[in-house]
């Protein structure tokens, strides 16, 4: 197999979904987007499935049991307005 490049950008829309990719092929700017890259439709969540714990999986390619990261907060109890990561 031929590498293709030294680099890649991974680009997460938070909240969209497969069904969505119609809509977003109609929008000029996605439509451009979406012609020039590859993406994947079919993308099956992890638990938690709130957006730190997903992108921090995405990047390590580990569960949260393994990276840690279980909420979009930092775990304080007694805090009534815990800290984002």
């Amino acid at each position: 197999m031929t590498k293709l490049t030294d680099h890649i950008i991974v680009i997460s829309f938070d909240c969209l979904s497969e069904h969505d990719v119609p809509l977003l092929r109609e929008l000029p700017n996605f439509k451009a987007f979406i012609e020039k890259s590859s993406y994947c439709t079919k993308v099956e969540t992890i638990y938690p499935s709130v957006t730190y714990p997903c992108h921090a999986t995405i990047v390590t390619g580990n569960l949260p049991n393994r990276h840690g990261i279980v909420n979009n907060t930092f775990i304080q109890p007694g805090r009534i307005s815990p800290d984002w990561y």
